[in-house]
């Protein structure tokens, strides 16, 4: 079955039914050197969270279950899973460090130009500053200086898969379960003091939500997946037997814009990556509903397919300021993890590539100066490039800062 889908997919992009990114005839583009690093850090934590603040700087933030060295600051857990955040400047000095006792962990985080949210669930509770919460998934915002804007405890599942922000400093969340997945079935947008402007639930199981972007102009769109009929606002709409891939895009007020649900060439019948170009389009991560087979598509600002690049599937995935995207991609038989860049035609631009003992790279994110921000774990040694080389006994954690 994946042989006749996989050789479906060449027959459609050879006679051109499906946009490519290496059209026929066009010669290939000579590659860019790979960005290194402008700083880099290995840090014992279970789980790390990057994104861009104001300034150029990045904010730093994950789950601590031992002794944390980050900067000058030496954190010891509370509780049996503590959360921290951290401001490191373009240098990669922290200039500030905040550890909260959650047992739980953090999911996701989005900077703004002066501030932090942070999304997580806790078994017993947690104070991020405003006052304790009960257990649960929190979003809660934090400025500039890592001190306490305003927190909130969060319905609709058990867990927070994805948080943005917008540029009035709005924020909007994707809440729902753990299991399979994550997956989301609540999406809610808050105001810049935490209070709830609109909310969208999807029940009866039909309609899975995996991601979640915010365009320049404050659109939000969601994907995932559809499978059977469902009702989102403009009528029942149907997918064939197996699913198919789910594009939703509200404008700010949360009014319903469009809907696209594609079986698209090659069975990527679930879309489980979005990110945003500074004119609209979508760049999406698909894969087949197993993860085996992965492709990024291109669609533009009314949802329509562009291109599609087949088996460079994107685990992660961020944009620029000029439209291309960067995305991490991993080889599940090999093992193997590369690291790319393409524009917005998607041709490639620069890769890095490691073969034996590869990361795993769980986040990306561009600061406002163009430095490439990544996080991940990885085992022994892990050369960045750069003449760098990071090494742990064991498995660690790593962030890097990476720049021409």
């Amino acid at each position: 079955m994946k042989l006749m889908r996989t050789a479906l997919l060449f027959l459609l992009l050879l006679a051109g039914c499906y946009g490519s990114s290496d059209p026929p005839g066009e010669a290939p583009r000579a590659l860019g050197a790979a960005p290194t690093p402008r700083w880099s850090e290995v840090l014992s934590a279970t789980s790390l969270r990057v994104a861009a603040i104001g300034e150029g700087h990045a904010i730093v933030a994950g789950t601590f279950t031992r002794p944390l060295a980050i900067g000058a600051e030496h954190l010891v857990p509370r509780d049996s899973s503590d959360i921290f955040v951290s401001r490191v400047d373009a240098l990669g000095s922290h200039l500030w460090t905040k550890a909260f006792a959650a047992r739980g962990s953090l999911s996701s985080i989005a900077g703004g130009a002066r501030d932090v949210v942070l999304a997580g669930a806790s078994d017993a509770g947690v104070d991020l500053g405003g006052g304790a919460l009960p257990g649960g998934p929190f979003l809660a915002k934090l400025d500039g200086s890592g001190e306490h804007v305003w927190s909130t405890a969060v319905d609709g599942g058990k867990y927070v898969v994805r948080v943005r922000t917008d540029g009035e400093g709005n924020t909007v969340a994707l809440t729902g379960s753990e299991t399979p997945g994550p997956f989301g079935t609540v999406l809610a947008k808050l105001d810049p003091h935490g209070r709830r402007l609109w909310i969208k639930r999807y029940g009866g199981g039909k309609v899975r939500l995996y991601d979640i972007a915010v365009t320049r102009d404050g659109d939000v769109i969601a994907v995932g997946s559809l499978r059977g009929s469902a009702n989102l606002g403009t009528g029942p709409i149907t997918s064939e037997k197996y699913g198919e891939a789910l594009l939703v895009r509200y404008d700010p007020e949360g009014n319903l814009r469009w809907i696209r649900h594609y079986a698209t060439p090659g069975d990527f019948r679930l879309a489980f990556r979005v990110a945003t170009d500074p004119a609209g389009a979508l760049f999406v991560g698909q894969h087949d509903g197993s993860g085996d087979d992965l492709a990024l598509h291109k669609y533009d600002p009314q949802g329509a397919p562009l291109w599609l690049r087949a088996a460079t599937g994107p685990q992660v995935m961020t944009t620029d300021a000029s439209g291309d995207v960067i995305y991490a991609t991993r080889d599940l038989s090999s093992g193997d993890t590369s690291l790319k860049m393409c524009d917005g035609e998607g041709k490639l631009i620069w890769y890095r590539e490691w073969g034996e003992d590869s990361p795993e790279i769980d986040d990306l994110a561009i600061t406002t100066s163009g430095a490439l921000l990544v996080a991940g774990r990885f085992r022994d040694d892990l050369d960045l490039g750069g003449g760098v080389t990071l090494r742990a006994a064991g498995r660690a954690m790593f962030v890097a800062s990476l720049g021409d």
